[in-house]
């Protein structure tokens, strides 16, 4: 009996040894597990977080570029261009076969028209109104010459360039906005706009060409720039100024300048230094210090003065 009682306690103790081995080894594998799932679990999120972030950087940066990237205003229809060599940028060179009386330079086929080429619109009697848009740069020597009707002209702070007579004979031309880019009036730019009216130049005018603005009969005044300090020959010669103020910058002015003007006031902010360029000779200070003399002095014409 007592050997059976034995056998039975041992039974039952190698029984719970055996369970509670089970139950170490289970909850072993379950922590195991749950470790591996855990592992996964973050390996998971740091992939998710990884292409998330890649394709929030990718958003912004297609939005940085769509941000960045310049939309240009098509140009008005039928007019001709010519793909330039850098294959990124186009010039209008011709009317081509549009007829209207307004129209639009700023891109074509979705690329900037930087350029109006040489007699782009040459005798062209049918535009009236001209809007130059931001793409482009530079005007080329009579681009817009003996456009007869042409009355206004609007073009934006990205020319840096125009072309000796692009407006020459431009005889309704009325109206010019002009580049703040601008740093020079071309020779003959708007020579012969008799009906010319206004025109506004830039603070960044340093220069004003010959015949710049010759027979501008109804051009009464003009406001020359304080960084001006050039003035070509005949530069306003036959204009309608009654009055003109000559900045103290300035230190050459051109013969016949001012000749034929209806003059009736000039002023000259530095009288100090002038003589005739050719001869070395002093321009007499009493000419330059009385006002009807000094009208007179430009109004009738003279030999280049320069200020050393």
């Amino acid at each position: 009996m007592k050997k059976i009682l034995s056998f039975i306690l041992t039974f039952i103790l190698v029984a719970s040894i055996f369970t509670s081995c089970n139950e170490n080894m289970l909850n072993d594998d379950t922590q195991a597990d749950t470790t591996k799932q855990s592992e996964s679990l973050t390996q998971t999120e740091k992939q998710t977080k990884k292409e998330t972030t890649k394709k929030e950087t990718t958003k912004k940066e297609t939005t940085k570029k769509e941000t960045e990237k310049t939309y240009y205003k098509e140009s008005t229809e039928k007019l001709a261009f010519q793909l330039n060599s850098d294959k990124k940028s186009y010039t209008l060179v011709g009317t081509g076969s549009c007829t209207l009386n307004e129209i639009t330079i700023d891109g074509y086929k979705g690329l900037p028209v930087t350029k109006i080429g040489y007699r782009a619109l040459y005798n062209n009697s049918v535009v009236t109104k001209i809007t130059i848009g931001s793409a482009v740069k530079t005007i080329a020597d009579e681009a817009f010459f003996m456009c007869d009707n042409l009355k206004t002209v609007i073009m934006t702070n990205s020319v840096t360039s125009i072309g000796k007579e692009a407006f020459s004979k431009c005889k309704s031309l009325k109206n010019v906005t002009l580049s703040a880019a601008l740093t020079s009036i071309s020779d003959r730019l708007f020579a012969e706009c008799h009906e010319l009216e206004s025109i506004t130049l830039s603070k960044n005018i340093t220069k004003i060409g010959q015949n710049a603005f010759f027979d501008c009969i109804y051009l009464t005044s003009i406001t020359l720039p304080e960084n001006l300090t050039f003035i070509g020959n005949w530069a306003f010669y036959c204009a309608g100024l009654e009055s003109i103020v000559i900045p103290k910058n300035v230190t050459h002015i051109g013969g016949g300048a001012f000749e034929g003007c209806p003059l009736e006031t000039v002023t000259l902010k530095n009288k100090n230094g002038w003589k005739y360029e050719t001869s070395g000779k002093a321009v007499d200070p009493y000419t330059l210090s009385h006002d009807r003399d000094l009208v007179m002095f430009f109004h009738y014409g003279f030999s280049t003065i320069v200020r050393s």
